[in-house]
């Protein structure tokens, strides 16, 4: 073994006897975390307005901080990003993680180097157990593919010279600590697109006995073997000529490419084909996981297991540490939680009314009940305090007591592979949409289709007829505005886990027609509102029958 593994495996082993034992102790875990949080900010300037030095217990805490969204934690962020020391954290934060807001404005969450330090001792964590389960993982840099890491240079700082960057990308364009970074193929080139990357990591691996390919979300597995069978004549000419996207970077290998070429002749190509001795896929396991998850362990002939598990911007939420065909628990040590009750799936999880009612009856982890739905509000050493996330979680078990959850989805958002389209972003792209042909609508919505690939139907009720033509240009519209609204559907359209926006035309009354049909169902009609997003598949075909 080498030296460097062997360190890697020892350290890691330590943070995984933290972690557990950290389970047993969960509430006691819990409260030193939340007193440690609010000693170490009392003197910020939102510890001073909220009183951090005089909040003993949680019902304190209760009281003294409302539920906030992140837009209303915002003005205390843009302080911190403007320059003011000491706003949220004591400590300045060393980076931004730039995600997708849901009103098209992107989110800066600050990252403190004691938060980062939690994140990186969790993935020691994963990757202690993942190779307990899997040896031949660590037994040589060439075993695991991580596809959803890219290296990128900074694209923005702060007025302060504050990194500012996406979550995927790696900062950094050398070597780091942990196994997938250790392969030939990482860092790929960072002036790949997106698309490029997927077939960078393809061409550079096809000579290589791999173990598990991760990403975060299953969609890109199934871009990725996509592009394996659409790019076969392109990889086996690469293979004869020993280039790497066109440029010569090894020696020529025409006995492989001779391999691959009798496997294409035998069908179409798929990774179990390419790599037979894989041992696992790894990705998220909430959401559309469970109709990926069959096409996933059919093309790559191995089992799908979680990657990570929830993660969001308080990082990773759970952690799975055992081969349960089910997410991890709660990351107890990480954040400080706690959680609300879902009694109606389409109440506003970040509404002021709903947040405003809850704000001091939220319940801590053990008071969570087996099979029960509840919406993640979460205090970080980052400065997020009482953050109502708006995610929702189902309890699927227990682990020394404390739960296992699965992501459910979140209220108002669809995430289908990963693109988090609010109903804030899809209204906008209707609006511009429409502005942009000179039309008008009785109508609208959109409906998210979970298939292979994932994409939105947009469904209108025109005032005049469109024909075939602006059809095709409001789709092409509607799809380069959500581009335009959301980096994370943008980065999924480039991956091709997302297929390009589509447009369906109802027929006259048909909206009017499906709202009756909802009131004989025994929908409130006065209160009963048309809803911009819709995830249900039923919609779809209702809105667009003759």
């Amino acid at each position: 073994m080498r030296p460097a593994l062997s360190r890697f495996l020892d350290r890691a082993r330590g943070e995984t006897a933290r972690f557990v034992d950290g389970l047993r102790r969960g509430r006691e875990v819990q409260r030193e975390l939340l007193q440690r949080i609010l000693a170490t900010n009392a003197g910020t300037a939102f510890g001073r307005d909220h009183g951090f030095a005089s909040i003993s217990t949680l019902d304190d805490y209760r009281r003294a901080v409302p539920l906030r969204t992140y837009d209303e934690l915002r003005p205390y962020i843009d302080r911190g990003f403007a320059g003011e020391a000491q706003v949220l954290t004591a400590a300045d934060p060393m980076f931004y993680f730039a995600t997708t807001g849901t009103t098209g404005a992107p989110k800066r969450v600050p990252i403190t180097r004691d938060a980062f330090s939690i994140t990186t001792n969790n993935l020691l964590v994963y990757w202690a157990c993942l190779g307990e389960r899997y040896p031949r993982l660590l037994e040589r840099d060439d075993s695991v593919v991580m596809l959803h890491l890219a290296p990128k240079p900074y694209g923005e700082l702060s007025p302060t010279g504050v990194p500012v960057l996406n979550p995927t990308h790696a900062p950094s364009t050398g070597k780091g600590a942990f196994p997938y970074s250790w392969a030939p193929w990482f860092p790929p080139p960072p002036e790949l697109s997106d698309a490029d990357r997927l077939y960078f990591f393809l061409r550079s691996a096809v000579e290589h006995p791999l173990v598990g390919f991760l990403c975060l979300h299953p969609s890109r597995m199934h871009g990725f073997a996509a592009r394996l069978a659409q790019d076969a004549p392109r990889l086996v000419q690469e293979l004869h000529d020993g280039t790497v996207c066109g440029a010569r970077t090894g020696d020529a290998n025409p006995a492989r490419a001779r391999e691959i070429e009798a496997l294409l002749r035998a069908g179409p190509l798929e990774p179990r084909h390419v790599w037979p001795e894989l041992e696992f896929v790894a990705c998220w396991y909430g959401g559309s996981f469970p109709m990926y998850r069959p096409g996933i362990e059919q093309k790559y002939g191995a089992p799908a297991i979680p990657q990570m598990s929830a993660s969001s911007e308080a990082g990773q939420l759970t952690l799975p540490i055992d081969g349960e065909p089910m997410d991890g628990p709660l990351t107890v040590h990480a954040n400080h939680y706690e959680f609300i009750p879902v009694s109606d799936d389409a109440e506003d999880a970040t509404s002021p009314e709903h947040l405003a009612r809850w704000s001091e009856a939220t319940l801590p982890f053990e008071a969570l009940e087996l099979g029960r739905t509840y919406e993640l509000v979460f205090t970080s050493p980052a400065g997020l305090y009482r953050y109502a996330s708006g995610d929702r979680f189902q309890v699927l078990g227990f682990v020394h007591g404390v739960p296992r959850l699965g992501f459910v989805g979140r209220g108002g958002i669809v995430d289908m592979t990963g693109e988090k389209v609010s109903e804030q972003h899809v209204q906008t792209a209707i609006d511009r949409t429409l502005a942009a042909l000179g039309v008008s609508t009785v109508n609208a919505t959109c409906c998210a289709v979970l298939a292979e690939p994932a994409h939105y139907v947009f469904v209108f009720e025109p005032q005049a007829a469109w024909d075939t033509a602006q059809q095709q240009r409001a789709a092409a519209t509607l799809d380069t505005e959500l581009r335009a609204l959301n980096s994370r559907y943008e980065l999924k359209r480039g991956f091709g886990d997302l297929a390009a926006a589509q447009v369906r035309i109802a027929p006259r009354g048909a909206f009017d027609r499906y709202r009756a049909s909802l009131i004989a169902r025994g929908a409130p009609g006065s209160q009963l509102k048309d809803k911009v997003l819709q995830t249900d598949p039923a919609v779809l075909a209702r809105l667009t029958e003759p």
